[in-house]
């Protein structure tokens, strides 16, 4: 058996009970932030828990997308919990320790037949067959796993190097005919519902069917691509190293519309809306592009290359230089600063009177509505952090297995469509990145 074939055997075998040894609880929440200094800020706990992990499990990364948590352990097994509650749902192990797991992405009512992959192309199955699944995506670099995402059952593996997977060969044989010769991704996922956007370390981004995992087009770009594609309103929007946001037009034949020009390489993750598409370079500047043409609307300087991914607030754009600060930049004119914080590495929460800012040593900083440092907080205990700009809903969490959510003091009940807001969880929404600890 292959490699890969014994990979996907390891996918499949590995259930919703998840594999590994003899569990542990982890320490108590003792000697982490206390409620009074949350308080101090006008926080407080929502939840909190502790995680079971196996014997030399830490956690490594922490997720939200709609009414799920995802923690990521350093063997790269998936635990989920109930967002609102804090509630386990299903663990499930992706990948083996050596391999990357990339950001998930949600798609509603997905339609799949009973049997996906390659051999759908060649003879598509019957429309009545299929049945719609609510799913998440899990990418690693050599596949994803389509997952229902109430239990974490697999419902298809596609494989984006189909010349090494085992399975019937004629399937195979078809698959490379058809133009899938396999590559290395080294992004996260976006899709419309139809297709999957995926780009890949040597440069050019794909679009895979659903439901057959088939490469349908390939674009290429001129250097590697690290940060995340998004997908809006037909459009799919990849950054890339060669220092250019290309932008394409997926409905019907795929189309080029635009395509940026920026002086230095873009590593980081974009972000955009109907009032632009923004940018952070290793050449230090922020750029605004139209979202329409993709004209330059304006250019920052930072004194430092942006390698944080660019967070888009209600008045301001958010980027970080390293090793320089971190900046409120008007986001109409980008001439003008409303704050910047030397010791700021990202914006955690934006709500009306405050900003809530993580530090580069892992404080909570408030700043007021003038733009002065009104008090910080120490995070003790934490390592993991899931910013959310849109509803005032903080995810954090510990290598050691702390799991919190935090609110605004007395914000009362936790709904499902607060929970939808923070995660774009809707097919044509922008995949909202998530955050690892560097």
């Amino acid at each position: 058996m292959s490699r890969f074939g014994a990979l996907v055997l390891m996918v499949l075998l590995c259930g919703l009970a998840g594999c590994g040894g003899p569990q542990r609880v982890v320490p108590s929440w003792d000697d982490a932030v206390a409620p009074e200094a949350l308080a101090k800020a006008g926080l407080e706990f929502y939840w909190q828990l502790a995680v079971e992990l196996h014997a030399g499990e830490e956690l490594a990364g922490l997720w939200h997308r709609g009414e799920n948590l995802y923690v990521l352990t350093n063997t790269n097994r998936i635990i989920t919990y109930d967002a609102a509650r804090g509630l386990r749902r299903w663990s499930r192990q992706v990948t083996e320790t050596d391999q990357s797991v990339f950001p998930p992405v949600h798609i509603d009512g997905l339609m799949l037949p009973p049997r996906p992959g390659p051999h759908t192309e060649v003879t598509p199955p019957p429309r009545e067959s299929y049945r719609p699944h609510d799913v998440v995506i899990f990418n690693t670099v050599t596949y994803a796993l389509v997952l229902e995402r109430a239990t974490g059952e697999l419902l298809h593996l596609i494989d984006f190097s189909p010349g090494t997977a085992s399975g019937p060969l004629d399937i195979r044989e078809r698959a490379l005919a058809m133009g899938d010769t396999g590559f290395a991704a080294n992004t996260g996922t976006a899709t419309d519902g139809e297709m999957l956007y995926v780009g890949s370390i040597r440069g050019p981004y794909y679009a895979l069917s659903l439901v057959s995992g088939v490469v349908h087009w390939v674009r290429g770009t001129d250097g590697i691509i690290s940060a995340q594609p998004i997908y809006r309103d037909g459009r799919l929007y990849v950054a890339s190293l060669d220092g250019r946001v290309h932008v394409t037009d997926t409905v019907g034949e795929p189309d080029p519309v635009w395509t940026s020009e920026a002086t230095g390489g873009l590593s980081a993750d974009i972000a955009l809306d109907e009032r632009g598409v923004f940018a952070g370079s290793l050449d230090r500047w922020v750029y605004a592009f139209d979202f329409q043409t993709g004209q330059t609307l304006w250019r920052f300087r930072t004194r430092g290359p942006v390698r944080n991914p660019i967070q888009l607030g209600r008045a301001a754009v958010y980027a970080q230089g390293q090793g320089d600060a971190l900046y409120a930049i008007d986001l109409v004119t980008g001439d003008d600063i409303f704050w910047q914080l030397p010791d700021g590495d990202r914006v955690l929460l934006e709500m009306d009177r405050a900003t809530y800012v993580l530090s580069v040593n892992r404080a909570l900083m408030v700043v007021n509505a003038a733009g002065e440092l009104a008090t910080t907080v120490p995070m003790a205990g934490l390592d993991l952090f899931v910013p959310s700009l849109d509803e005032p809903l903080l995810f954090v969490g510990s290598r050691s297995g702390r799991l919190g959510l935090i609110r605004p003091l007395g914000a009362g009940h936790l709904t499902p469509d607060q929970l939808r807001r923070t995660a774009g969880a809707a097919v044509g929404a922008a995949t909202a990145p998530a955050v690892l600890e560097p």
